[in-house]
């Protein structure tokens, strides 16, 4: 077998990973000149042929590869900037699952059978913009590049220079990378497989760093401070104002996240089953 045949199996099941290894962990994937790709020749693959690199290039989202989400150690200066002038990629969602560990996730669902934790992977998604972190715990100093010293995921605050570049203030992201991949591999390794407990600690996290525009969460920040230098990347080479005050941005993060929770707790179920106990708001 050839990793060509890995690229035929992928787009047999439409492209979808889940499906993919759903039919791997049965009797395999029937191909267009009938021949049968198993399970078998997918550990070939993956192990032998470069099939790991392949289908985590196949799978990533490409409009988060400037995201950072390979950068293991936390950042704590003005270092971990990104500068953009209207030429970069749109920012898409942001996973739950990195998609830097998409390999990990595919390798352990292939070992315990069950592509549960790969059609997460597919739907835990939130728009990029949403993923704000607590202005009273995860922030800069405040400087006149940043007045009032916040960060979030990249391209979720953004402050434009007045030389008309983009400057996204992300602190800290590289560490909340870091709680998502370890909440993962504590609920999926070669002994585990637990996708409830994993939600639990999801929401956890969530909870933990993500303003959901409670202004309860600004700290010591006004709710009338003036906001109107910070926006988000909307489109490609597009961004728009969170608002002129920072109790405007509140009202559109409590707004979005009033939906994002519940997509979030749909997609779960779908796959899942109804959680106990376990509302994300």
């Amino acid at each position: 077998m050839s990793l060509q045949q890995l690229r035929v199996a992928y787009d047999q099941c439409n492209k979808s990973m889940a499906l993919l290894v759903s039919k791997l962990c049965g009797l395999g994937v029937t191909l267009t000149d009938g021949s049968n790709y198993t399970g078998q020749d997918f550990s070939n693959d993956w192990s032998n042929n470069g099939g790991k690199k392949w289908l985590e290039q196949a799978w990533r989202d490409k409009a988060n590869c400037t995201t950072g989400h390979n950068n293991v150690e936390a950042v704590d200066d003005e270092s971990d900037e990104i500068v953009y002038s209207g030429a970069e990629i749109y920012q898409g969602k942001h996973e739950w699952i990195p998609t830097d560990i998409l390999g990990y996730v595919v390798e352990k669902c292939y070992l315990h059978k069950d592509s549960t934790f790969v059609a997460l992977a597919e739907v835990l998604r939130t728009p990029t913009r949403a993923v704000v972190f607590k202005p009273n715990l995860y922030v800069y100093a405040k400087t006149p590049k940043n007045p009032l010293g916040l960060a979030g995921h990249v391209m979720s605050v953004m402050v434009k220079y007045s030389d008309g570049t983009y400057h996204s203030k992300h602190k800290k992201q590289a560490a909340f990378h870091d709680c998502l991949r370890k909440c993962l591999k504590a609920n999926l390794n070669d002994h585990k497989y637990d996708v409830r407990t994993f939600w639990a600690n999801l929401q956890d996290i969530i909870n933990q760093w993500v303003w959901k525009g409670s202004l309860a969460d600004l700290g010591n920040i006004d709710n009338n401070a003036d906001c109107s230098c910070y926006n988000y990347n909307s489109s490609k080479s597009g961004y728009d104002n969170w608002g002129n005050t920072m109790g405007e941005w509140a009202t559109k993060l409590n707004n979005d996240w009033a939906n994002e929770d519940q997509i979030l707790e749909n997609n779960f179920i779908a796959f899942c089953g109804t959680p106990m106990d376990m509302s994300l708001s």
